[in-house]
């Protein structure tokens, strides 16, 4: 075999093995966030996002009687409209030694 060719057999062996992990890593990540208790929360605020097309949202969930905030995960643009009461799942998140608070929307865009 010419080295063309083991060199592009090499590329392709890992590019199956990074897609293997990136589905079997989002599947776990799917299946954690299910067995996690599952609040209401309300779209207080919409921030939009260095990606074009998709924006942010703050969340506030009462937790008894007092407001907690979280940011949501990327969305697409329009989703939801502020004040849309949505089933969320928060989690902390560490990034660079900071602790955020991120809440996961388990609810689909509605139709209009």
């Amino acid at each position: 075999m010419p080295i063309v060719q083991i060199i592009l057999l090499i590329i392709a062996v890992l590019a199956a093995g990074g897609a293997a992990f990136l589905l079997g890593s989002y599947f776990f990540a799917r299946k954690r966030r299910a067995s996690l208790p599952r609040e209401l929360g309300s779209i207080m605020a919409v921030a939009d996002s260095k990606i074009p097309g998709m924006e942010q949202y703050q969340l506030m969930i009462l937790k008894k009687g007092r407001p907690s905030y979280c940011m949501s995960t990327l969305r697409r643009k329009g989703s939801f409209r502020l004040g849309a009461k949505v089933p969320v799942v928060v989690e902390t998140v560490t990034k660079k030694g900071q602790q955020y608070r991120v809440g996961y929307i388990l609810q689909k865009r509605k139709a209009a």
